[in-house]
Formats: C-alpha cells, sequence, structure tokens
C-alpha cells in the first residue's frame, strides 16, 4: 500500500499530466489558422461538388427559423467590409461627393459593376438617407448613398453558405403557407422586397414590416409592366399576379447558384436570359421547374437575390423567368 506522502505526489504528477494535455488540446480547437483553411478547403468541395444542382431537392422541407436582424437600425453592411456597387442603371456610375448630399460637389465617379471598394467607417443620416464615406483606388476620399452598394461577397463563399438553402427553404415554405410574419423574416429589412414580373419589366418594390407581413391579403393593384410580344399591360396584386407564379414552383424543382444556364436554371425561352444589370454584385439562387415531358416550353424559374445583413443572409430581389407567352 502507498504511504499518504507517495499518493500526494502521484496525485499531482496526474494532475499536471492532465492540465497539459487539456491545453494542448485547447490550443488547438482554436487555432485560427487552421479553422480558416478547413473552411475554406469544405466550402470549396462544397461550391463545386454540385450539391446545390441536385434535381431532387425538396423545398418545403421544415428547417429551424433563421435569426433576422432589426428592421430598423440594421446596418446595410458590416463596418469593415469590402463594397461592391449595386442598383446603377446601365450606362450610368455612382456618383461620389465631396459631403454627404446629392448637391455637393462630384469628386469622381464609380463603375457601375465595380468591387473592392473600402470604407472608411464614417457614416451619417441624411434626410432618412444613409451615406458611407469610402476612398477609392485613387484614394480619394468622398460619400456615396448606402443603398448603392452591397456587402462583397464571393461566388464561392455564397454558394457554400448552408444559411442560404435555409433561407431559401424558409422563403418558400411561408409561400407555401401564407404565413406573412414568416415571410417578412426572410426578407431584407432595408431595402424590402424587390420583383420583375420579367427582368426586362420594371420593378415593384415592397418595403416596411406591416406591408411585408400583409403581403398575401392586399388587394392593391400594382404595374408590373407589360407582356412580351402582344405588349399587354400587366397589372394586379400580389397574391393574384405573382404568387400563383411562385406557388408554381414549389415541387419538383432544382436550385442552383449564380446559374440561370439553360437546361439547369431555365429552359428554352424566345428571349435572352439574364440577372439584370443594376443587380450584377447581387449574388442570387434560381428555382427552376422544369417543363413537363410534351409540354417543353412550359417551364419558369424565379430568382432570388440575396444581401447580407449582420452577417446573416436575406433576400432582396425576385425575377421571374418563363417562356414568353
Amino acid at each position: 500500500m502507498l504511504s499518504r506522502k507517495k499518493l500526494i505526489i502521484l496525485f499531482f504528477v496526474l494532475l499536471f499530466i492532465f492540465s497539459s494535455c487539456n491545453s494542448a488540446g485547447i490550443q488547438h480547437n482554436q487555432d485560427p489558422e487552421m479553422t480558416r483553411i478547413a473552411v475554406e478547403q469544405n466550402s470549396t468541395a462544397f461550391a463545386v461538388s454540385g450539391l446545390l444542382k441536385t434535381p431532387s431537392f425538396v423545398l418545403n422541407t421544415p428547417l429551424a427559423a433563421i435569426a433576422t436582424p432589426s428592421p430598423t437600425n440594421a446596418p446595410i453592411i458590416a463596418p469593415n467590409a469590402k463594397l461592391a456597387v449595386v442598383m446603377i442603371e446601365e450606362g450610368e456610375e455612382l456618383n461620389v461627393f465631396t459631403n454627404p448630399g446629392e448637391s455637393q460637389e462630384i469628386v469622381t465617379t464609380i463603375p457601375a459593376h465595380a468591387t473592392d471598394i473600402t470604407q472608411t467607417g464614417k457614416t451619417q443620416e441624411l434626410d432618412d438617407e444613409l451615406w458611407l464615406e469610402i476612398h477609392t483606388g485613387e484614394n480619394i476620399r468622398g460619400w456615396i448613398k448606402a443603398e448603392n452598394v452591397t456587402q462583397q461577397i464571393s461566388s464561392t463563399r455564397f454558394c457554400s453558405d448552408s444559411k442560404i438553402r435555409e433561407l431559401v427553404t424558409q422563403f418558400m415554405s411561408a409561400i407555401q403557407s401564407r404565413d406573412g410574419v414568416k415571410l417578412a423574416q426572410t426578407i431584407n429589412p432595408r431595402r424590402g422586397l424587390i420583383i420583375h414580373h420579367e427582368w426586362w419589366n420594371p420593378k415593384v418594390q415592397f418595403k416596411g414590416q406591416d406591408v411585408l407581413e400583409n403581403l398575401f391579403t392586399e388587394t392593391t393593384s400594382k404595374d408590373w409592366g407589360i407582356q412580351d410580344g402582344n405588349g399587354l399591360a400587366i397589372s394586379g396584386a400580389f397574391k393574384d399576379e405573382i404568387l400563383p407564379k411562385l406557388d408554381d414552383i414549389q415541387t419538383g424543382t432544382i436550385l442552383t447558384c449564380n446559374n440561370l444556364d439553360y437546361g439547369l436554371a431555365s429552359g428554352g425561352s424566345a428571349g435572352y436570359i439574364r440577372w439584370p444589370f443594376e443587380y450584377t454584385n447581387f449574388n442570387f439562387m434560381s428555382i427552376y421547374r422544369a417543363a413537363p415531358e410534351g409540354d417543353e416550353l412550359n417551364w419558369r424559374t424565379w430568382a432570388l437575390g440575396v444581401e447580407y445583413i449582420n452577417g446573416n443572409p436575406s433576400i432582396t430581389i425576385l425575377v421571374q423567368y418563363h417562356w414568353e407567352n
């Protein structure tokens, strides 16, 4: 039998060994470089594996609700994030002003699809609009409207983010159940929901928590543009003109990322299919309902443009694609 003194010595030796092993384990688990490498490798593998193009993907699979940023005072982008220009029409550029306000002097302009824009960290509210100070590649400082930029997210990072699939599922579940509160939780709290009946038709914007929560019952008619070919006006409430076309893609759909390729994310079309020019720097998911056999022209796609708010993705844009009939 060990003496009391030997037992005490043995206890402290074992305690030292246990502490050393535990400390080494903690250091290994918290190694930021190893974590970064693992994440990048997993993300790249997921992005190129084709998992986002699986035809059997079921959109109405129930998932836990996604954390949604507050609709008030939610920053459009993280303070240190790189910026990308959005919402600038083709043929135009983004003006950079000496101070907040469009009456100020323009110091330079930025191309409509510019990326890698750096913030200085200064912001200012002016007439209910948020302005950001930036400095350009020429080291020029100036102010731009926050609505004309978004947090820059690479396609690989976006397409490998598991929260994107959850967001799409939650959105389509809200459509299926006609749950306005659930729908509003998936929508961009700053920009609201921008819808194009077709990519070349004008946008219709629904903004505000109450507006989004009551979207399924709202009866106000909207001007959605014109039909291709005959030029007839398209008008009606969301629930009558848009909702049935969203219902149409609930089952048997293919989900793809940043893709509108024929046969994968769209069917045959009489016209040119593209993601709208002013949304180029928004990533998107496309939901494609292929045409049934024997009715090859009867296909439909909705593309969902996404923006990150407080680190969480939210839907900003809906664009419909279909056979022009």
